[in-house]
């Protein structure tokens, strides 16, 4: 995919398709907003900093699905994000 060329990093992962990718970025991302302690917040996960800033927030903030960026630009790209060459 054209992402390798761009983040190094999904070199790590294999994606049979767009749909493959959406799944495991999303899977990632699940991981990532909700269950990952940070070191730097004494090893609190990003939802319980949530939980204990502000209550009664609901869990669908964390729930979002990715998108591809792609399909919401016109021509000339958006807001600082340029258009693909």
């Amino acid at each position: 995919m054209e992402l390798r060329k761009t983040l190094p990093t999904f070199d790590l992962e294999d994606f049979a398709s767009r749909g493959d990718f959406l799944a495991k970025v999303h899977t990632y991302e699940l991981y990532f907003n909700l269950a990952r302690p940070n070191s730097h917040k004494d090893h609190q996960s990003p939802w319980q900093i949530i939980e204990r800033l502000a209550p009664r927030s609901p869990l669908e903030l964390c729930l979002r699905p990715p998108v591809f960026l792609d399909y919401h630009l016109n021509d000339s790209g958006g807001y600082d994000v340029a258009r693909r060459p």
